[in-house]
C-alpha cells in the first residue's frame, strides 16, 4: 500500500518508523510521475509487508533535509535513518 503524506506527518511516518522507508516525492502535473506510478506500485505490492512506501507532493509540502532537483525524487530512509536519494 502507498500513503500519500503532508509535511505534518513526515515525523511520525518517517523520523519515527520502526521499518525502512521508501518516500517518493512527486508533483501533481507531472507526467514523468505519472510515468512511474506503475513501477512504484510494482514495488510496494512486492516489498510492502517489509518496507513503507509514501508519496509526497514536493510543490505544496517541505521534505526536511532534501530540496528535489526534478520530478519524480525518490529517498529511500532505511531503519538506521541514513538517507539515500535518487531523481
Amino acid at each position: 500500500m502507498i500513503e500519500e503524506i503532508v509535511t505534518t506527518q513526515y515525523k511520525e511516518k518517517i523520523t519515527m518508523a520502526r521499518e525502512d522507508v521508501v518516500l517518493r516525492i512527486e508533483e501533481q502535473s507531472c507526467l514523468s510521475c505519472r510515468e512511474y506510478d506503475a513501477i512504484f506500485k510494482e514495488i510496494a505490492s512486492e516489498y510492502g509487508r517489509h518496507i513503507h512506501f509514501y508519496t509526497i507532493n514536493g510543490l505544496s509540502n517541505d521534505v526536511p533535509g532534501i530540496r528535489p532537483d526534478s520530478f519524480p525524487t525518490v529517498v529511500f530512509y532505511p531503519y538506521d535513518r541514513v538517507a539515500y536519494e535518487w531523481s
